[in-house]
């Protein structure tokens, strides 16, 4: 691909010329604008009437073009404006927001990829779906509290990070009020809390924050001058805090709240993930929150726990979680694989995307090797009976926002191979179909399946082509009017 870097010199060096935290306090507050309800502008930052008005204000300003223009920022503005401009002006950041939608036409026109319109969607919906669908919220952040704060875990962290999960979020929970009315904060840190000494905020600072400097360095090595400059990796996700000079201090400056929350909730993972017992603690913990939810969400829906059991000398455990009604059966496993970034920014090469498609086919294979096993009697703890419908469902952590035909045809087709490979029967696909859920999407659609039959949500959605390969949230919605996410 050739002249990327030519589309991107002039929009660079436009963004060069606006005083760096000036632009940077703009950013936070039209992020907070578009994530948090009630929200009030600063008043020396001008706000066009008709932005306000709009049904979608997206389509003019997005919380994934405040991303890239946040770091586009900080790799090249200055501490002071070169034109005397500044993005408080709603001409100004229109232009410049302007300027991010035709680079990212033009990368896409020289990409050589106009055929590719559905990997495309791919990629759009990763980057718009997690904006829109996970705000900072108390939900998401229990979700994550319960997963992660184990004795097994909490002892990890602290070798790792120096601090507890409760103390990390703690940390995280009093910067993100801070920073709800403000960019900034004054350093050095202070602290009143007598169980938050400023040694702990320190601990925290070292792993969600860098000098400016360094950052910047950081963000150049990370730029992609290919058709993935909009999707690539923005490293203020690991470091969502950005320490810098003003007026002959030092201030900490999180031009993205939201990105804050994100670093303790799916971000705390990748801190841990190389610490050879993590990912056993992890995966346990998760797969027993799976239970929790369907026990305390769907008390009409009958719960079976792993269990172990024998073929032969050969010792096997059951799915993770059985879920039945009166007629049906979940085969519910558990997951916490992620989706890879590549998987979600690349256009060209779908070599990541098959790859984690194929993940979540072994996983699937493995459900129906397991349901094997029952259908032959070995399960010790739920046993076969004639009529029964069964579904295997993969549960995972993190929302792969699985839809459309690109998505789940190359899960389809890779199932199929793997269980010719396992000596499975083909119809045991057209039998009991599959399907992947995020667990954010199951614990919504636990107050619809604990008064409705698992049969009827199931075959509805996984029969019917024209809702196969629709995200879960969406088919609920659609399907149920009642249905509240």
């Amino acid at each position: 691909m050739t002249g990327i870097f030519d589309l991107y010199k002039p929009f660079r060096n436009r963004i060069a010329e606006f005083e760096r935290e000036d632009s940077l306090r703009v950013v936070w507050a039209y992020s907070q604008y578009l994530q948090l309800d009630r929200f009030k502008f600063p008043n020396d930052i001008e706000i066009n009437p008709q932005f306000q008005k709009l049904d979608f204000q997206r389509r003019w300003i997005s919380e994934w073009s405040l991303e890239l223009l946040a770091k586009e920022i900080i790799l090249n503005c200055g501490a002071v404006s070169k034109s005397g401009e500044s993005l408080r002006s709603w001409n100004r950041l229109s232009e410049v927001i302007n300027g991010i939608t035709d680079l990212e036409g033009g990368i896409y026109s020289r990409s050589g990829s106009s055929d590719n319109v559905l990997v495309e969607m791919i990629r759009i919906a990763h980057r718009i779906f997690e904006w829109q669908s996970n705000p900072p919220n108390r939900k998401t952040l229990i979700r994550y509290h319960k997963v992660f704060d184990t004795r097994e875990i909490n002892a990890i962290c602290e070798r790792q990070l120096g601090l507890t999960v409760r103390e990390i979020y703690a940390c995280a929970m009093a910067l993100m009020g801070h920073y709800i009315d403000t960019h900034l904060l004054k350093l050095p840190i202070t602290s009143q809390m007598a169980k938050l000494p400023v040694e702990k905020f320190h601990q925290f600072f070292a792993f969600s924050s860098e000098d400016l400097k360094p950052f910047q360095r950081r963000l150049k090595n990370a730029q992609k001058y290919d058709d993935t400059f909009p999707y690539a990796f923005n490293p203020l996700r690991a470091r969502p805090i950005v320490i810098m000079a003003s007026d002959g201090s030092d201030i900490a400056v999180c031009p993205l709240p939201t990105l804050l929350y994100w670093r303790i909730t799916s971000g705390l993972f990748y801190d841990l993930m190389n610490v050879p017992s993590f990912a056993n603690h992890f995966g346990d913990s998760f797969q027993r929150y799976v239970g929790d939810v369907v026990k305390s969400a769907a008390p009409n829906i009958e719960l079976f726990a792993e269990e172990k059991y024998r073929i032969g000398a050969l010792e096997k455990r059951a799915v993770d979680w059985i879920a039945a009604d009166a007629e049906s059966a979940l085969f519910i496993e558990c997951k916490v694989k992620r989706l890879t970034w590549d998987a979600k920014s690349t256009l060209t090469d779908l070599a990541a995307l098959e790859s984690d498609m194929g993940h979540a086919a072994d996983a699937i294979v493995q459900v129906y090797k397991t349901i094997r096993d029952y259908q032959q009697g070995n399960y010790p703890h739920f046993k076969p009976r004639k009529g029964r419908k069964i579904f295997p469902c993969i549960v995972t952590l993190e929302n792969w926002h699985m839809h459309g035909s690109v998505m789940y045809g190359k899960v389809r087709d890779i199932v199929k191979q793997r269980m010719n490979e396992e000596g499975l029967p083909n119809k045991y696909s057209e039998d009991m179909p599959f399907s992947i859920w995020p667990i954010e999407s199951l614990e919504n659609a636990l107050q619809i399946l604990n008064d409705t039959p698992i049969a009827e949500v199931f075959d509805t959605k996984l029969r019917n082509t024209a809702y196969q390969d629709w995200e879960w949230d969406a088919f609920l919605t659609e399907k149920y009017k009642g249905f509240k996410i």
